[in-house]
């Protein structure tokens, strides 16, 4: 089976999408480009493009906040989940985040205590995942809200010594219902 065979759901972006119903035409466009499972980010403009053309139409500030709140989650998940490590696509997804997070800090109460939790959940998931934009973004909510998220740790060693075990044959990685996995 193929990578691009795979049906790959985040769980964030989907419950995400269906966020403000009239929007769902823009945050299709946004998702594809965005959370691009196999892919990249290198067509993250489009989702800018989008983002412009509800604005265009005159897109309500609320709307237009919610869009660059999702592209941003599509993004950062994108870069979490797949641990895609090419530059270009971490530079992307900062800068995306950057934008948001400068928008809906200018915004009037109310939108930021509707999208705030939703960026801080982001902080996390950078600091979860593989790339190296999570400074940025973490120092960037420091600086603005002035609390520090504590990074995640990871074990390197549990994470990639069983799958080079099973690589080199060390460990049984013939489980299935019928026969589980043995360490």
């Amino acid at each position: 089976m193929l990578v691009q065979d795979f049906d790959f759901v985040n769980e964030t972006v989907e419950n995400n999408f269906h966020i403000n119903p009239q929007l769902q035409s823009f945050k299709k466009i946004i998702k594809k480009v965005g959370y691009p499972f196999p892919g990249d980010l290198s067509e993250l403009s489009i989702a800018y493009d989008a983002i412009q053309a509800y604005k265009d139409m005159g897109g309500t500030h609320e709307g237009i906040v919610e869009l660059m709140v999702f592209a941003s989650e599509c993004a950062i998940n994108y870069l979490s989940d797949t641990y895609d490590m090419e530059e270009e696509s971490y530079k992307a997804g900062e800068t995306l985040f950057e934008k948001t997070f400068a928008m809906v800090m200018a915004s009037p109460e109310n939108l930021i205590a509707q999208h705030k939790p939703r960026l801080r959940e982001l902080v996390t998931v950078a600091q979860g995942g593989a790339y190296g934009g999570s400074q940025l973004i973490h120092d960037l909510w420091l600086k603005t809200c002035g609390e520090d998220i504590p990074f995640i740790t990871i074990n390197e060693e549990e994470i990639f010594g069983d799958l080079n075990s099973m690589v080199n044959g060390d460990i049984d990685n013939t489980c299935n219902i019928g026969n589980p996995c043995k360490s």
